[in-house]
């Protein structure tokens, strides 16, 4: 039997840019630190990555999306889409 190490965070980010700017260098900051092969993230990041998962009202592209991308690329997470709508 192995044991695996996993990291098991939610993330709620703050609505103002300046502040999410805050939240991504610091997800960012320690996910760079290479610790942590397994990563799991539950997350209402406050921005909607693309346009097609936007229900409802207008899409307004967040400037913090591309950090949150970037840091997606760089470590290598995946955004997982909901199960039945959750």
């Amino acid at each position: 039997m192995t044991k695996e190490i996993y990291w098991i965070s939610n993330v709620y980010a703050p609505n103002h840019y300046r502040d999410k700017e805050v939240c991504w260098n610091t997800l960012k900051n320690y996910l760079s630190q290479g610790q942590n092969n397994n990563i799991i993230i539950g997350d209402d990041f406050n921005l909607v990555l693309n346009a097609e998962k936007k229900f409802g009202g207008k899409y307004h592209a967040d400037p913090s999306r591309k950090i949150v991308e970037t840091i997606m690329d760089t470590c290598n997470l995946m955004d997982m889409p909901p199960s039945n709508g959750k």
